[in-house]
């Protein structure tokens, strides 16, 4: 952050010492117009830097459509890779307009404190978001740790309910159930300490949402060492996390909240209808069982709860990239 400060008042200078040039220039610019003309070329090159460090737009190349599997569900042809502009800014005062709907008006002004660093974000960083958006992944905006995992059953269960459309019109979603003390205590000592990767700060999650999840047909344990070896075949800088409930459930509201402003989906399933997704960074319970989550259609509502450990094809991991800002 240092570094990119001392660039911004190395190029503010440097921009400043060219306007004062080309109004000297000016001043008899027929003598003056080969001088003048290098010197608007320098000026329009470094309003180009600024435009392209200070702000919160990042241009995404052959970006796809994280909605195709809703397409497809409703009939629709899938729209092509194109080139997208993401403006994040933007996207943190709608994520924070769905929490605060939800009633997490605490997320919401943890996130927004964060809101002047997407302004100066790192080259490095841009770069990252767009590599990740060009695979498919979405970007959300998360609230630090305490924040998050404060009543975290409640959030859970009564708050971050997704969007469930049928023929049109929006189905009710009931509470969710979360069931077993054993979630109920994890999700409580993340609370009170640093643990699972999870930033204190608030960050940038981004998640593939997709209908199914990955690393299916492995037991836990394999799933862990999967993660690991994900890691090190990416060879990003940006690491990947299995996910963890709270990202979870924004995840499902926030992906079918973006959906449901297409008005041409008639149809729209939470994700994990026919899939569950397994938390295997929360150690498993006494009786050997992995806390984990699916979208019940039957109920109308998700279901967190603990699941056996064996290789099963439906029970897999989602992954976080979780970028602090």
């Amino acid at each position: 952050m240092v570094n990119k400060c001392q660039d911004i008042k190395i190029k503010y200078e440097q921009l400043a010492d060219r306007f004062e040039s080309f109004k000297r220039y000016a001043v008899d610019f027929r003598k003056n117009r080969k001088d003048a003309v290098a010197v608007k070329k320098g000026i329009k090159e470094l309003q180009a830097w600024f435009e392209n460090n200070l702000s919160s737009k990042i241009k995404v190349e052959n970006m796809p459509s994280p909605f195709a599997e809703v397409f497809v569900a409703n009939g629709l042809p899938v729209p092509e890779k194109e080139t997208q502009i993401v403006e994040l800014e933007k996207q943190m005062e709608e994520d924070c307009a769905v929490y605060r709907a939800c009633g997490l008006e605490m997320w919401a002004e943890d996130i927004e404190r964060s809101r002047a660093l997407l302004w100066s974000l790192s080259e490095e960083k841009r770069e990252q978001i767009a590599q990740e958006m060009q695979e498919g992944k979405i970007a959300i905006f998360m609230p630090g740790r305490a924040v998050q995992y404060a009543n975290a059953v409640d959030t859970l269960t009564k708050k971050l309910k997704p969007v469930w459309l049928e023929s049109g019109k929006e189905r009710i979603v009931s509470d969710g159930i979360l069931d077993g003390a054993h979630i109920i205590a994890e999700l409580e000592k993340i609370a009170k300490a640093q643990t699972v990767g999870i930033p204190d700060e608030p960050y940038l999650m981004l998640t593939k949402p997709t209908q199914t999840s990955e690393s299916t047909s492995m037991t836990v344990e394999a799933q862990l060492a999967d993660i690991v070896e994900r890691n090190a075949k990416r060879k990003k800088a940006l690491e990947e996390f299995s996910m963890m409930p709270p990202e979870y459930a924004a995840m499902q509201k926030i992906f079918t909240m973006r959906a449901k402003r297409d008005k041409r989906f008639l149809r729209m399933n939470p994700l994990d209808k026919n899939t569950l997704t397994r938390f295997v960074s929360i150690p498993l319970s006494l009786g050997k069982f992995v806390p984990s989550a699916w979208w019940s259609s039957d109920e109308g509502r998700l279901k967190f709860s603990g699941d056996g450990v064996r290789a099963v094809p439906i029970k897999g991991v989602r992954f976080s990239g979780r970028m602090k800002l």
